[in-house]
């Protein structure tokens, strides 16, 4: 839900999961901030400009996938996949070029792992139009999950 904001102006979020909520939270105090949302998508403050997300698909999270994830449309047309799941199949999904950061993330997650902590993995990347209708010939039609 949309923010209410805390006596020290922190937004505060209601989720229906724990998860969602930590990852907004995270989210607002590095500076990108839910500012609206709807059925048609949603618009954050991105370090004091406004940017609106139109959805395209919302992927449920699934145990075989174990990770969901959204399909959106940016106010330039851009598509962009978000997703968040689970550290170890996340991790595999790095594009190439990405050693650096991923040794990285895997040092900080089993870190966290060390001491007892849950972890998720939140990722986006780009999909040009043609992926796009690949997708929507191909995968999407035949099971309604992403890729």
């Amino acid at each position: 839900s949309l923010p209410q904001t805390s006596k020290q102006g922190i937004p505060v979020y209601k989720a229906a999961n724990p998860d969602e909520e930590a990852l907004v939270q995270a989210s607002a105090l590095a500076g990108i901030v839910l500012v609206d949302r709807d059925r048609e998508g949603f618009t954050l403050d991105v370090w004091g400009k406004e940017k609106r997300f139109d959805l395209v698909q919302e992927f449920e999270f699934s145990s075989e996938r174990k990770r969901m994830s959204v399909l959106v449309r940016d106010s330039d047309g851009k598509l962009k996949l978000f997703s968040k799941g689970a550290d170890d199949r996340m991790m595999k999904r790095l594009s190439d070029g990405q050693d650096e950061i991923g040794t990285t993330t895997q040092e900080h997650i089993d870190a966290l792992g060390a001491q007892g902590l849950r972890t998720l993995v939140v990722c986006q990347r780009r999909v040009d139009e043609e992926e796009f209708q690949s997708w929507r010939e191909g995968p999407w039609k035949k099971s309604g999950t992403c890729p």
